[in-house]
């Protein structure tokens, strides 16, 4: 009687530990399934920045939204050549943020999405076109843009130093006064934010020696 006993009972932990394995099976592969398919929508956005997304396509009152594709075959013009080619790359730059923070979101599993401002469509219906001030946008699950998230893409100068002495200057003076955020370029990023010479905390405290020294004050009434 005693060894029926243990020998039900041996068979109902082994059954538990069957049920046991089998759950965490079953969680495992969600766990997996899930990551595929974050990893593949992220990857589905740098695609869609190359020939655009087939399964959503714009609408007939909206215009399409730039691609590579459909930015490398832009025309230019011979006389405004330069212009035309300036203009091309920071398209395409504006494109190729947007697929990677989007890529980024969708991993971390955030809801919201970027685009390029001229891509988002107004509550009104209207569609700006190539904005002065704004180039990317965050916008909510329902396309909506989030107050607060408009940024200025600034692919500038050939150094850090370089870029951060022209977002100082006056002819930038246009974005700092809109409050609008600055995208540049992650390498310049890490630079400008480190604790190098040519890093923005450096920078502050040449300045704030040159400022208490009094030499500040005589180079600017030069």
């Amino acid at each position: 009687m005693a060894d029926d006993e243990t020998h039900i009972g041996r068979n109902n932990e082994e059954r538990k530990e069957d049920e046991n394995r089998r759950i965490m099976g079953k969680a495992l592969e969600g766990v997996a399934a899930e990551t595929v398919q974050r990893f593949g929508s992220a990857i589905k956005e740098h695609l869609a920045a190359y020939a655009g997304d087939r399964e959503k396509p714009a609408d007939e009152n909206s215009r399409p939204p730039k691609t590579l594709k459909s930015i490398a075959k832009m025309e230019t013009s011979n006389e405004f050549k330069k212009q035309n080619l300036a203009q091309q790359a920071g398209f395409s730059a504006e494109v190729e943020a947007v697929a990677r923070k989007n890529a980024d979101n969708i991993i971390a599993g955030n809801d919201t999405r970027f685009k390029r401002y001229d891509d988002v469509k107004h509550p009104d219906g209207r569609q700006v076109s190539n904005d002065p001030i704004v180039d990317i946008v965050e916008v909510d699950d329902l396309g909506k843009p989030i107050i607060g998230s408009e940024a200025q893409m600034k692919f500038v100068g050939s150094s850090p130093k370089k870029l951060l002495d022209k977002l100082k200057s006056k002819k930038y003076a246009k974005y700092r006064d809109a409050d609008v955020s600055m995208v540049i370029p992650d390498d310049y990023y890490d630079v400008l934010m480190g604790d190098g010479p040519d890093g923005i905390n450096e920078q502050i405290r040449k300045l704030q020696g040159e400022l208490d020294g009094g030499r500040l004050a005589g180079k600017n009434s030069e």
